[in-house]
């Protein structure tokens, strides 16, 4: 598989659709990432796409205390029935890719038993055959959900994996999906009607983009900023004669670190220090680890939400942002790297967006948003399943994987004092990575101060 940049009370209820979903003809030039997706797919006999790459955004929830079926079904239904970017369907036409508005289908919903969800402290095998096909499968093809909820119970636990298209979404959308579903939830156990506050509409984004003289003017500048590199970058500090142009871009490791608390405190402390949110922090001190253990400074590709006007905080859409974001020099601070970062004008889905795609870098970094909290009742929560309980779900690829990046940083925050940092790397550029682990652990420590 190729990595792609930018990859979880009973009766009838009237739903109120809202006035979000709209039948009107739609057909815009694919945005940003739905480009490359619609190129690299497969597409119907009339251009529509029906895979593609990219695996779907998912979570799963577990759920201890009893659930009643038919509130989480019409929850799910409510949540979902109005957000109008679900129907958006991707269409190949010549050379171009166009997002168009289908009519609607409803969100899928499926329910499943089985004897026992877990074992040894992860998934069982019988959840894995169940929950695999969703959180692999690509749900992007005309008539077919783009969103999904299965539910998988075993008498004790109760299991929610929650599933949406990479076509039609991004990590950020899924985290308003989930809270959208669970007051839903928490609505209909009230007795309350059904009344969710309306999310922002992909279309409507679309119409209000900038003007193309401002789009240019912002390309210009990441140009300028970025006038001194040449991809893919220089070599790390392993590679003696340059990058193995035969296994410089393939992973084949595949490490995850547990980060110490007083990390996580130290990137809380400078983010809030800094005024600005802990993932630009964690994304900093990885760009300069990532510059510590190079020979030079290492421009990276970096994954953002895409989200830079207060509007579009509530837009559920495909808007992830894949920037190469420009590096200091090894002896600069974390600040610096912060600072230049934000430099970077939002690109607003034009062509140095997609760099990230078609050119090769040395290193690509992503945060991925905590999952917000399910909480169904006052005493029906959610618990998000992380670590050794998704393993069997996800096991390290045994062959090696071509990449965009010889070194992938994943940053999973767990929680205000807990993070994992996945390393998936060519061994031929970094056959250690704690070294990288250990120079972020190093650059936010040194820049916080006394956190602990």
């Amino acid at each position: 598989m190729t990595r792609v940049v930018g990859a979880r009370a009973s009766g009838t209820h009237d739903i109120d659709q809202g006035d979000s979903v709209s039948e009107e003809p739609f057909s815009r030039p694919a945005y940003g990432f739905q480009r490359r997706v619609g190129q690299l797919g497969e597409v119907d006999e009339q251009g529509y796409l029906v895979s593609h790459p990219q695996e779907p955004l998912w979570d799963i929830y577990t759920v201890t205390a009893e659930v009643d079926l038919d509130q989480l079904r019409t929850a799910w239904r409510a949540a979902t029935a109005d957000i109008d970017t679900l129907n958006f369907r991707l269409r190949r036409v010549g050379d171009r890719v166009l997002t168009e508005r289908l009519a609607p289908v409803p969100a899928g919903f499926d329910v499943h038993s089985v004897p026992k969800a877990f074992a040894d402290g992860a998934l069982h095998p019988d959840v894995v055959a169940l929950v695999d096909p969703l959180v692999t499968g690509r749900h992007c093809a005309p008539g077919a959900p783009t969103a999904w909820l299965r539910v998988v119970r075993d008498g004790e636990n109760t299991l929610l994996t929650i599933v949406v298209d990479h076509t039609v979404g991004d990590g950020w959308s899924l985290a308003l999906l989930v809270r959208r579903f669970a007051m839903a939830h928490r609505l209909l156990r009230a007795g309350k009607p059904l009344e969710l506050r309306p999310l922002g509409g992909f279309a409507d984004f679309l119409d209000r983009l900038p003007d193309a003289p401002t789009r240019r003017r912002n390309l210009d500048r990441w140009r300028e900023l970025l006038a001194d590199t040449t991809p893919p970058g220089p070599p790390t500090l392993f590679e003696k004669d340059g990058p193995d142009p035969d296994r410089a871009f393939l992973l084949d490791t595949h490490h995850v670190f547990p980060v110490e608390p007083r990390v996580s405190r130290a990137a809380n402390v400078l983010a809030q220090r800094y005024g600005t949110n802990p993932a630009e922090i964690w994304v900093a001190a990885a760009i300069l680890a990532a510059t510590r253990n190079s020979r030079g400074p290492q421009p990276s590709i970096t994954m953002h939400h895409g989200r830079t006007r207060r509007a579009d905080f509530r837009v559920f859409g495909p808007l992830t942002e894949a920037h190469v974001t420009p590096a200091v020099p090894a002896d600069r601070t974390l600040e610096d790297q912060w600072r230049l970062g934000r430099e970077s004008p939002p690109l607003f889905g034009e062509t140095l967006r997609e760099e990230g795609l078609f050119t090769q870098r040395r290193f690509a970094i992503d945060h991925v948003p905590v999952s917000p909290p399910l909480v169904l009742d006052r005493e029906v929560r959610g618990r998000s399943l992380t670590g050794k309980e998704l393993e069997p779900l996800k096991p390290p690829s045994k062959e090696p994987i071509p990449s965009a990046a010889s070194v992938w940083i994943t940053i999973y925050p767990l929680g205000v004092e807990r993070a994992e940092v996945l390393v998936e790397a060519a061994s031929s550029a970094l056959p250690e990575p704690e070294s990288i682990v250990a120079a972020m652990r190093d650059a936010l420590v040194s820049a916080a101060g006394d956190v602990d």
